[in-house]
C-alpha cells in the first residue's frame, strides 16, 4: 500500500486477531489498514484514503505468518476503543499513545506476547531485501511496554582518593597535607619530581624526589615517606616507601604488586605502612618493607588513614541512592593485641554527600569530614557512634567558599583548615595559609545561657575522650590535662546545678547530680541546705550514700573483705584526695542541726563556691534577699 500523500511511515502497531495495522506517519497523521493477514493471499483494501506502494501481505502471509498468530498470543483483557469507520467492531486497534510507533513494538497491547515472537517478526523483517522501511532500526520491546521505574536512582560511586590531596590531573598539587609536613608534585615541561617538606624541621629537612615512576598517592609521617603509581602497559604498579629514620644505609624499598592489580589507596602508621588495591585487598607492611597482614575489603576502597597502631578504611559497602554514597568503615588495631574495633559498620554522611577527608586526631581519635563541610568524631565514650562536633559552612563567607581540612587537634581544640574561596581545593602557589576554626557540637537552644553550658560540658567529655583510651591501652597521657578536663566538667555542672535551683527545677537538679562526682555531690548537698531546699538536700544525701558503697563493693565476685565499720566521710573519700577540704566531705544526718552547729564553716564553703566563675551571677536574683548573701553564696 502507498500513502496517498508520499508521507514517510514512522509507526506500526497492528492486531494480532483483528486483521488489522495502524500505522502513523512523520506528519502526524494516523491510519488503519483491515484484513491484511488474507490466508488467499488477496490483497486488501484500505478503510482510510492510501495509494498502493508496497504489498505488505508479503510480511505475514503463509505458513510461518499463521504460527506466528496463534503461537502464545492470547486476547488482551482490556482493549482498548477503536479508531475505525465500524464503531460496532469491539476487535479494533487503537494507538494508546499519540506519539509514533516503532515497528519493533508491534504487539504493543498485547501483555502476554513473548519475545521470542517478536524475534521471529524481526528475523523476517531482516530478510526482505526489498522493504524500504527493513532499515528502520528495530527496538525488541517498546518503551511504553516496559514497567516505568519511578523509584530512586542509584547514586555513582565516587573513586578513591587520598586524604589532604587536591585533584591528581593538577600539573602542580598537593599530594598530601598533615599535621607532619607537605608533599608537592610538580608535573609540567620543565620538571616532574616530588617535594617533601616538614612543619617540625627537626625531624627531617626538606627532600626533592624524582618522580619518573609517575607517583600519584603519598602519606608522610614522622618515620618515612610512602608513594605509590598505578601500573602501565610494562610496568606493574608500585609501592614505594623512603624510610628515612632507618639507622642503616639502605633507606628506600619497592614492592611490586601482582599482575592486574591497581593500589588504590594508602597510608603510613607508627613501624607499619598499608596500601589498598583494586583487588579489594589490603596489604600490611612493617616501615622496612616486610610484608605482613594481608585480609579482603568487603567493597572497593574508598580511602585509608593510620595512626599509631590504629588503621582505618572507608569502603563501598553497597550501591546509594538519590545522591547518598553507602560507605563502610573498618577501624583495626595493630598492635600486639591486634583487634577490630569497628567491623564494617556504616559511615553516616550528611545527606546527598560524599567523603572528603578521614584522618585521625592528633591524640589518635578517628574523625572524617564530608562535602556538606560536617566533622564528626568517633565518640568512644558512648558505644564508638560517630558525632558531629564542627560545621565548617557556619564560618564560610560565601556558598562557594569551604575550607579544606589539614589536621584536627583536641588539646587544645583546633580545626586547623585552608580556606579556599570559591573552590574546594586550595592551590599550590602562593603557599595557602592555614586558619584555626573552633568547635561546636549542634546542641539546642545554644542561645540560652543553659544550652551553652550544657555544649560546653558535653564537648568536654567528648574531647578529653582520649585520655581514657590512652590510659586503658596503657599508652602515656598528660595526667594534669585529666585533672583540669574533670575540673572544668564538675564546673559546668556546678553552675547548671545553680541555675536549675534558681529555676525551682529540683528534679533536674538530681538529675545534674547523677553526671557529679562525689566532691561534687558533697558542694550540692551544701549548696542546697544553705538555699532552704531541704527535701532536695536530703535526697541527694541518699545518693552520696549510694556512690559511695558502690565504690566501697567488692570489684570481683566471691571477694570477702572485712572492713571495719567506718563514718559516713570516709566512705566520701574513697579513691579521691584527703586534702583537708571542708566542702569535700559530704554531710548527712539532721541537715537542719548541721546549720545550726556548723556556722563556723560557711565562710570556708562559700570561698570554694565563689571559685566556680558563674555561680556569683546568681547572687543578683530576688531569692539571695530572702535566703542571705553568705547562704546563697554556699
Amino acid at each position: 500500500m502507498k500513502h496517498e500523500k508520499g508521507y514517510t511511515i514512522c509507526g506500526l502497531a497492528w492486531h494480532p486477531k483483528g486483521g488489522q495495522i495502524a500505522y502513523t506517519d512523520t506528519e502526524g497523521n494516523l491510519g488503519l489498514l483491515e484484513n491484511v493477514c488474507n490466508r488467499d493471499g488477496k490483497k486488501s483494501s484500505s478503510k482510510v484514503s492510501s495509494a498502493v506502494t508496497k504489498d505488505y501481505n508479503d510480511l505475514f502471509d503463509g505458513e510461518d505468518g499463521e504460527d506466528f498468530l496463534n503461537e502464545d498470543l492470547t486476547e488482551p483483557q482490556s482493549s482498548p476503543k477503536v479508531i475505525s469507520n465500524q464503531e460496532d467492531d469491539d476487535d479494533d486497534l487503537m494507538l494508546a499513545s499519540g506519539r509514533p510507533r516503532h515497528r519493533g513494538a508491534i504487539i504493543e497491547d498485547d501483555e502476554n506476547s513473548l519475545d521470542t515472537a517478536l524475534m521471529k517478526v524481526n528475523s523476517s523483517l531482516e530478510k526482505d531485501d526489498d522493504d524500504d522501511v527493513g532499515s528502520i532500526p528495530v527496538l525488541p520491546v517498546s518503551t511504553a511496554q516496559r514497567p516505568f521505574y519511578d523509584g530512586p536512582m542509584p547514586t555513582p560511586q565516587q573513586k578513591p582518593f587520598q586524604s589532604g590531596s587536591t585533584p591528581s590531573h593538577l600539573t602542580h598539587r598537593f599530594m598530601v597535607w598533615n599535621s607532619v609536613g607537605i608533599i608537592r608534585c610538580y608535573n609540567d615541561e620543565q620538571d616532574n619530581a616530588i617535594d617533601v617538606e616538614f612543619h617540625d624541621t627537626s625531624i627531617h629537612h626538606a627532600t626533592h624526589l624524582p618522580n619518573s615512576l609517575n607517583h600519584t598517592m603519598a602519606d608522610l609521617s614522622s618515620e618515612a615517606v610512602l608513594l605509590a603509581c598505578e601500573s602501565s602497559e610494562d610496568l606493574a604498579s608500585k609501592l614505594h616507601c623512603v624510610h628515612f629514620s632507618s639507622w642503616d644505609a639502605n633507606k628506600e624499598w619497592t614492592v611490586d604488586m601482582p599482575k592486574d592489580e591497581d593500589i588504590e589507596a594508602i597510608c603510613l602508621g607508627q613501624g607499619w605502612a598499608a596500601c589498598a588495591t583494586s583487588a579489594r585487598f589490603t596489604r600490611v607492611f612493617t616501615i622496612s618493607g616486610v610484608q605482613k597482614e594481608i585480609f579482603s575489603l568487603p567493597g572497593p576502597v574508598v580511602s585509608m588513614a593510620g595512626h599509631g597502631e590504629q588503621l582505618m578504611v572507608i569502603y563501598h559497602r553497597g550501591t546509594g541512592f538519590d545522591g547518598d554514597q553507602c560507605l563502610g568503615v573498618q577501624l583495626i588495631e595493630l598492635g600486639k593485641k591486634k583487634r577490630q574495633v569497628l567491623h564494617g559498620d556504616p559511615l553516616p554522611l550528611s545527606r546527598k554527600s560524599y567523603l572528603m577527608w578521614i584522618g585521625f586526631s592528633a591524640e589518635g581519635t578517628p574523625c572524617y569530614v564530608d562535602s556538606e563541610g560536617i566533622v564528626k568524631m568517633l565518640n568512644r565514650g558512648f558505644g564508638n557512634t560517630w558525632i558531629p562536633v564542627c560545621d565548617t559552612r557556619e564560618y564560610c563567607k560565601g556558598k562557594s567558599d569551604h575550607y579544606w581540612v589539614v589536621g584536627i587537634h583536641e588539646n587544645p581544640q583546633q580545626l586547623r583548615c585552608i580556606p579556599c574561596k570559591g573552590a574546594r581545593f586550595p592551590p599550590t602557589l602562593p603557599r595557602p595559609a592555614v586558619a584555626i576554626l573552633s568547635f561546636k557540637l549542634p546542641y539546642c537552644q545554644i542561645t540560652t545561657e543553659k544550652g551553652q553550658m550544657e555544649e560546653q560540658f558535653w564537648r568536654s567529655v567528648v574531647f578529653h575522650n582520649h585520655l581514657d583510651y590512652l590510659s586503658k591501652n596503657g599508652y602515656e597521657y598528660d595526667e594534669n590535662a585529666k585533672n583540669e578536663a574533670a575540673k572544668e566538667q564538675q564546673e559546668l555542672l556546678m553552675k547548671l546545678f545553680a541555675l536549675s535551683c534558681k529555676l525551682e527545677r529540683e528534679f533536674r537538679c538530681m538529675e545534674l547530680a547523677d553526671f557529679m562526682t562525689q566532691n561534687a555531690v558533697n558542694l550540692a548537698i551544701k549548696y542546697a541546705s544553705r538555699s532552704r531546699r531541704l527535701i532536695l538536700a536530703q535526697r541527694l544525701s541518699e545518693m552520696a550514700v549510694e556512690k559511695a558503697t558502690e565504690l566501697a563493693a567488692p570489684k570481683e565476685e566471691g571477694e570477702v573483705e572485712e572492713e571495719e565499720e567506718e563514718d559516713f566521710r570516709s566512705h566520701l573519700n574513697a579513691g579521691y584526695s584527703t586534702s583537708a577540704t571542708e566542702w569535700s566531705q559530704p554531710q548527712v544526718g539532721n541537715l537542719q542541726h548541721e546549720q545550726d552547729t556548723e556556722d563556723s564553716k560557711e565562710a570556708d564553703t562559700a570561698e570554694k563556691m565563689e571559685e566556680i566563675p558563674g555561680v556569683q551571677k546568681l547572687r543578683q536574683n530576688p531569692f539571695c534577699k530572702t535566703v542571705g548573701s553568705s547562704e546563697m553564696s554556699t
